[in-house]
């Protein structure tokens, strides 16, 4: 359903644990991690489709959704 799991995982496990500890700090951590991680995943995206080609732009048509579906 989504082509990155991992940082959807972490993303998660961030604002979980600010929720958690009612943390300020660890909320704004958790916010502060999603635009790094956009641009992480943007980047990463680039390198996938240098090595891999056609194949990875074949996957990225049949997942289209990167973090959440019918979002981004």
């Amino acid at each position: 359903h989504i082509r990155h799991p991992h940082y959807v995982s972490l993303l998660i496990v961030g604002f979980g644990l600010a929720l958690l500890y009612y943390s300020a700090l660890a909320l704004l951590i958790a916010l502060l991690a999603v635009p790094i991680m956009i641009w992480s995943i943007l980047d990463e995206e680039k390198l996938l489709i240098k090595q891999y080609g056609e194949k990875y732009k074949k996957y990225m048509k049949e997942v289209p959704w990167r973090l959440i579906p019918k979002i981004f």
